[in-house]
């Protein structure tokens, strides 16, 4: 049997599911393996081992008929709290030019399980026959944590993160940048301005320049 959680590439999220004891459906199971930006044959070869091992018909007809499941919602735990600073793994990782190795965490914890609460809550009428409530009851966007990106150039970058790709910065910073750290933490969590924090910055870059000249 396919063990999904040693293809998640966050080895927090790794471990909170083990420790868990967290066993998914082999639903839910397709998700993960489409959403893990693997390669397309390998993709294809877990979703072909699952659609072989389940006993669930309809997810057989619809790996099949090579149905996608990008957009579908899956029940996972945000690790983090507000102003965490991670790092992003996999293909997901680099593509924001001159940002720095790791990101601060601005997403609201206890909001995070209040949707995924409702969300739980919809699935389980649904299933039970009771009418589907307007409009969407979650999808790929609802399991995306908010990630601010600092960016050597002065500015920041912000974006949604699948946690699958989020994991605790383990590195060591020193002078401004550890400086920058922990003023974006702040910044994030409402406790200092992003006057500071962007002076802060963009004191970094201009020592950056005067050690190029």
């Amino acid at each position: 049997m396919i063990d999904v959680i040693d293809f998640i590439p966050s080895k927090d999220l790794r471990e909170a599911l083990r420790e868990s004891d967290r066993a998914f459906t082999d639903m839910e199971k397709a998700t993960i393996i489409a959403n893990l930006e693997l390669t397309p044959s390998r993709t294809y070869g877990l979703l072909q081992q699952l659609r072989d091992e389940t006993t669930d018909k309809n997810l057989r007809e619809q790996i099949q008929a090579h149905l996608y499941f990008e957009d579908r919602w899956i029940d996972l735990p945000n690790l983090y709290e507000q102003g965490d600073i991670v790092r992003v793994l996999g293909s997901v990782a680099g593509y924001i030019d001159e940002a720095y190795d790791w990101a601060v965490v601005d997403a609201d914890r206890p909001g995070w399980d209040e949707r995924s609460s409702r969300i739980r809550s919809w699935l389980r009428d649904i299933e039970a026959g009771v009418e589907k409530p307007e409009g969407s009851i979650g999808d790929c966007s609802d399991m995306q944590i908010t990630l601010e990106f600092p960016c050597k150039d002065g500015t920041f970058e912000h974006d949604h993160i699948n946690p699958m790709f989020i994991e605790r910065w383990e590195g060591s910073a020193e002078g401004d940048e550890a400086e920058l750290m922990q003023m974006a933490a702040w910044a994030v969590r409402g406790e200092c301005s992003l006057w500071w924090t962007s002076r802060v910055l963009k004191k970094s870059i201009l020592k950056g320049l005067a050690g190029e000249a």
